[in-house]
């Protein structure tokens, strides 16, 4: 029985990681060879939709967030835009209280990384463009919480930690949500745009499988996303994000 959990177990793991490896070179591929291409590298300030109450206070995890996007022509103002990133995410859960005289600071560190595929609708209007669409989130294995408990007297601190170690094995492997996006894009170069954008993406499913001692880790992904790129919108003027007022 434990020899057939494990293989199985050894066989999820390996598939995932070549769904991945083969989703990733087939969407570079495909980038690469047909132009718009582009990458943007940024910021996350992710958390969960887990309990949070006076004791157990849920503050944002900060990552990376960074990966390649296309954009594809429809006309002057509309595109659809899709990438591939690598997004961290979670959350830190930090309870406090004072127990027989002494103060004890417990944290709950969630962290949980993803690939995502975000596929948005991208519309220029006057002096900014809006993106609505969703995305597909799938987790490669790296996923982990980690605990840390401090203890307060009047000579000393004491601390203690460690790690769920059952956590990464119950985590479920994919992620689905919305995203809401507003930003700015400009020329640079006949050849190369930039543009800013931030993007609020909340998340449909739990990120554990089934039931959990802890109501934090039974939550779902809340991630906001700020970044910087640069695109290749080629030679062709007719390719270019214009404002609506350069163009009237």
């Amino acid at each position: 029985m434990c020899l057939r959990l494990f293989c199985k177990n050894f066989i999820s793991r390996i598939m995932k990681k070549f769904i991945s490896l083969i989703a990733g070179l087939s969407f570079s591929l495909g980038l690469f060879a047909q132009g718009f291409m582009g990458f943007a590298v940024g910021g996350n300030m992710a958390t969960l939709t887990g309990d949070s109450t006076s004791l157990n206070k849920r503050t944002p995890r900060y990552g990376f967030y960074l990966g390649l996007t296309r954009d594809i022509y429809l006309d002057h103002s509309t595109f659809i835009q899709y990438g591939l990133f690598y997004s961290q995410q979670g959350a830190i859960y930090k309870t406090e209280y004072y127990y027989q005289g002494l103060f004890y600071r417990d944290l709950k560190i969630v962290k949980v990384d993803y690939i995502h595929i975000p596929v948005v609708w991208k519309q220029n209007w006057d002096w900014v463009y809006t993106e609505l669409g969703g995305y597909v989130g799938f987790v490669p294995g790296t996923a982990s919480a980690i605990w840390r408990q401090e203890i307060f007297s009047a000579t000393k601190i004491d601390t203690l930690q460690g790690v769920y170690n059952s956590f990464a094995s119950d985590i479920q492997p994919f992620d689905i949500g919305l995203v809401f996006g507003i930003g700015e894009q400009f020329k640079i170069n006949e050849q190369f745009d930039m543009f800013f954008d931030i993007r609020y993406k909340p998340g449909f499913i739990k990120i554990n499988k089934g039931y959990v001692a802890y109501p934090e880790f039974a939550s779902k992904n809340q991630v906001f996303t700020f970044s910087v790129g640069i695109i290749n919108i080629g030679r062709a003027a007719r390719h270019r994000l214009y404002y609506r007022k350069l163009r009237r």
